[in-house]
């Protein structure tokens, strides 16, 4: 988070003023970044001379370097006395990350942290793990359904809420093949962001699960010799187009189920790239036994997930 500072903000009081160093030692954590309204006059204010020296050429750094940041997303101006405490509690709050499952969802992202953040990012991201008041935090809400109500209990009558959504989509189709009257799956968790003003990410496959490489489950496979009666249903997952790879149920998909309606997607009908999968493919892909694809890889490990996909940040960078 970006904090502007301005000049009134630093000739305040003694509790001001000691609120103030304690916003600048965050800043020193390398989790929020603070700028000068009026940089040329930091040097004669009140605040600034009472620093130690250190102190004092780490602000003549952060004054030299404001310029050549990128633009942030929002700014909390500090304008007042009262304004440096509330700011100094916020940026003592860690961003929240809200999510269905802290486990899997969080391997995600820091999968994705690590494939496409800005050097910049990654720093930031990797400083708020390690400082003492974290940086940022997951907080689980146990499925899609209870998001929205995870949003409301966080976000409710909060100036600056440190709060972001991430969810997967549940979507059956991809975009490209929804009708344009259907309402996406996380539409309520969509409106409680809006309705808060917070980030919300959606995911565009169906669930964590569909992100996973083919290295991943071979590996997987080949770890323990009781996983060889999910081979079927690995070599099944090949034979998949890719999107109906990104949209199929990972645990069980009773679209597939012989009799049943198959749907656009996997019927051959809507799209030549997405052919109708063979009935050996279809029977690997409904076995009752697929639902272990989702289960704990070791049960008695608390911290184990779904085909350990914890490990999906160490795919990420081993290039994978």
């Amino acid at each position: 988070m970006r904090f502007e500072l301005h000049a009134p903000a630093t000739m305040g009081d003694d509790r001001a003023l000691t609120k103030l160093d304690e916003l600048l030692s965050r800043v020193e954590d390398g989790v929020n970044t603070l700028v000068f309204e009026a940089p040329e006059a930091v040097e004669q204010s009140q605040w600034y001379q009472q620093l130690r020296q250190y102190r004092q050429e780490f602000v003549r750094r952060l004054i030299q370097a404001q310029d050549l940041l990128q633009p942030p997303s929002a700014v909390v101006t500090v304008k007042s006395s009262q304004d440096v405490v509330e700011a100094r509690e916020l940026a003592y709050t860690p961003l929240t990350i809200l999510v269905e499952n802290e486990f899997s969802d969080g391997a995600l992202i820091h999968a994705a942290v690590e494939a496409y953040a800005s050097p910049e990012v990654k720093d930031t991201w990797e400083r708020g793990q390690t400082v003492q008041s974290r940086g940022w935090t997951f907080d689980p809400a146990g499925g899609t359904g209870q998001l929205p109500k995870k949003i409301d209990a966080r976000c409710n009558g909060k100036r600056h809420s440190r709060v972001l959504t991430v969810c997967d989509s549940d979507e059956d189709l991809p975009s490209h093949l929804r009708p344009k009257a259907a309402k996406p799956k996380s539409g309520a968790v969509q409106e409680a962001a809006r309705r808060h003003g917070i980030p919300c990410f959606v995911l565009p496959l169906r669930e964590i699960e569909n992100y996973l490489p083919d290295e991943f489950w071979k590996e997987w496979l080949n770890e323990d010799p009781f996983r060889t009666k999910y081979k079927p249903m690995i070599a099944a997952l090949k034979q998949l187009s890719p999107d109906q790879r990104d949209h199929v149920d990972m645990a069980e998909d009773k679209r597939l189920k012989p009799g049943a309606t198959l749907g656009p997607l996997f019927d051959g009908s809507d799209h030549p790239d997405n052919p109708k999968p063979s009935d050996e493919t279809l029977a690997a892909l409904t076995s009752q036994g697929k639902r272990g694809l989702k289960e704990r890889s070791d049960k008695t490990a608390d911290v184990a997930r779904p085909a350990n996909i914890l490990r999906l940040p160490d795919y990420v960078k081993a290039g994978k």
